[in-house]
This record gives structure tokens, C-alpha cells and sequence, in this order.
């Protein structure tokens, strides 16, 4: 081996690995439905709940000694058609739109305003 080679050796050698850490943990029902998700940075669990159809019908944290419900979900009749989201921390309802291939767009609050627009 030449000295290039070697130098190039002795430079990777030096190269010292970086410590991972878990930021979130995930856990999955036998359907794949994510069911629960741990939160280590936000030390927060939070769980979901489903119906037949696939559709999450409720979230709770489960941080604390009790489980709170954070928020809850209607569905129109088909799978992929929410239709309102009502967060409890707030006590508002929030109206999910649609463009013109049916996919979900915005989000409304109850007066019309704009909540979000990136999906």
C-alpha cells in the first residue's frame, strides 16, 4: 500500500460515529394501524383508536395518570372523507376541504379561516 493509501486509512480510521437517539417510538396494531406513539422529546404518548373501516376515530393522551381525549373525528360515507375534527383543547370544531380531485386541501376553523393548507 502506498502513502495515499495509508493516509486515506488513518483518516476514516479517525472518524468517530455519532451517538443516535430515539426521538419517537411507534407501536402498531396486527391490521398496521399505528396505535400508540412515545414522544421522548415532547415526553408525551398519545393514543388511537379506530373503527372497522380503518378510520381514527379518537386521539388521547396518555402522558399523565389519566387519559385525556385531545381530539375526535367525523367521517362522510367514504373511508377517506373526514369531514370534522374537533379538538378538545380548544373546544372547536375544525372543517376539512376539498379540491377538485377530492382530496383533502384545507382546514377550516368554525368561522371559515384558514387553519392549514400544506398536506
Amino acid at each position: 500500500m502506498g502513502t495515499a493509501g495509508m493516509k486515506r486509512k488513518r483518516e476514516r480510521s479517525g472518524v468517530r460515529a455519532q451517538a443516535v437517539y430515539a426521538v419517537a417510538e411507534y407501536a402498531y396494531d396486527a391490521l398496521g394501524r399505528r396505535i400508540r406513539v412515545i414522544d421522548s422529546v415532547a415526553s408525551t404518548t398519545t393514543l388511537y383508536y379506530y373503527n372497522a373501516d380503518w378510520q381514527c376515530l379518537a386521539e388521547y393522551d396518555a402522558t399523565g395518570p389519566q387519559t385525556v381525549q385531545l381530539r375526535y373525528f367525523v367521517y362522510g360515507n367514504d373511508i377517506d372523507e373526514p369531514l370534522v375534527m374537533h379538538r378538545q383543547s380548544d373546544g372547536k370544531d375544525y372543517y376539512y376541504g376539498r379540491d377538485h380531485l377530492y382530496s383533502t386541501a384545507v382546514l377550516l376553523d368554525d368561522t371559515g379561516n384558514v387553519v392549514m393548507d400544506k398536506w
